[in-house]
């Protein structure tokens, strides 16, 4: 145990300090080369703002291919990482068509499905056997998929995907070193630790974005990780992971649900996530923020003592119903003032209409 813990704060202080230290320089560089986001009608920034941020996790994930002397996690897990970083690099810099993203999001989706990760284990809680490999394959490419895209959806605001980041990172971390799996527990470590150090230039007000670079590597990870849980067949530790996809999977169904009703593409950037619904509703993106990682570190804990003593399924069932009561709750907030705002326009139209027929009266 005494190795392990050296271990670990030897990979997260590491890590920590590379990311801490090589910001500036890469703030920098990006800031002279006009490699910044320049705000528009989605934005949630007033001010040009570097956006490749995201590069500083490729240099750990690099290390760990180029190093491991586990040659299956270099090819089923360190690989599909950097993979994703470079898809999400390349889009940074050329602003692919999401089409494109997409097919080159199922390719790496294979890949992993070829290394042995699947969906099936999911569907056995509740009873269902998905023996034909068509059916195991299909699904785990609609979940590799999904999950990479609701992580990589929910970096709209300063912080919020970093943060998210890091309370997932934790919770992976403990249930790895409980399952004695000390690989998966060491990469949770150090992603977590180089998040943490990147959540101080991108907390708000953010100095730096991590850009499809981060968002699409770090939810590489959560996905890979969540899939790892699967294959212990564990229902508790199933339950608690599966609560660090909720918010964005249930985000990205919503938004997904009512795009494809009005013909509308269904990965394409709007500013409908809940957390611009809460931005919309006057609140200011440090409360809305810290509102959202309070919310999601309570459903965490919340499943982990409930999984304590209650079966899985009525621990997974009873999470999705917090998570939809919390949508379904900004939702008929944000209906609710855009109706005042409606009737209040409605009167001040009427008070003017007023004004000026007494007006003309008058003259």
């Amino acid at each position: 145990m005494t190795n392990v813990l050296l271990n670990s704060i030897f990979i997260g202080v590491c890590n920590f300090l590379f990311v801490f230290i090589a910001i500036p320089f890469l703030r920098s560089y990006l800031i002279r080369s006009k490699r910044v986001e320049t705000p528009n009608h989605r934005s949630s920034h007033s001010i040009p703002v570097p956006s490749l941020g995201g590069v500083m996790f490729v240099p750990f994930v690099l290390f760990l291919l180029i190093f491991s002397a586990n040659w299956e996690m270099s090819l089923n897990v360190y690989l599909p990482l950097l993979l994703l970083g470079m898809l999400g690099l390349f889009d940074d810099l050329r602003d692919m068509k999401a089409r494109y993203k997409f097919l080159m999001q199922i390719g790496i989706a294979t890949l992993l499905w070829f290394g042995g990760f699947s969906i099936i284990g999911f569907f056995k809680i509740f009873g269902v056997q998905l023996d034909f490999w068509l059916f195991d394959f299909l699904f785990t490419l609609m979940f590799i998929v999904g999950s990479v895209n609701a992580f990589n959806l929910i970096d709209g605001i300063d912080g919020l995907a970093s943060g998210i980041l890091i309370i997932n990172a934790i919770v992976f971390a403990v249930l790895f070193y409980l399952l004695d799996e000390m690989v998966f527990f060491y990469l949770s470590i150090g992603i977590g630790a180089g998040t943490c150090a990147f959540l101080i230039y991108n907390f708000q007000p953010a100095k730096i974005f991590m850009g499809d670079t981060g968002s699409l590597l770090l939810g590489g990870f959560v996905t890979i990780a969540f899939l790892k849980i699967l294959e212990t067949n564990s229902p508790q530790f199933i339950a608690i992971a599966l609560t660090v996809l909720l918010f964005p999977m249930l985000d990205l169904i919503r938004l997904f649900i009512g795009r494809s009703i009005i013909w509308k593409e269904p990965f394409k950037a709007d500013k409908n996530h809940y957390h611009h619904l809460l931005l919309k509703l006057k609140w200011n993106h440090r409360r809305t923020t810290l509102l959202i990682y309070g919310l999601h570190a309570a459903i965490v804990i919340v499943t982990v003592v409930l999984s304590s003593f209650l079966p899985c399924i009525t621990c997974i069932f009873i999470s999705v119903a917090l998570c939809i009561l919390f949508y379904a709750l900004v939702q008929f907030l944000y209906a609710y003032r855009n109706k005042r705002n409606i009737h209040e326009l409605k009167n001040a139209i009427k008070d003017q209409t007023e004004d000026n027929y007494l007006l003309n009266k008058h003259l």
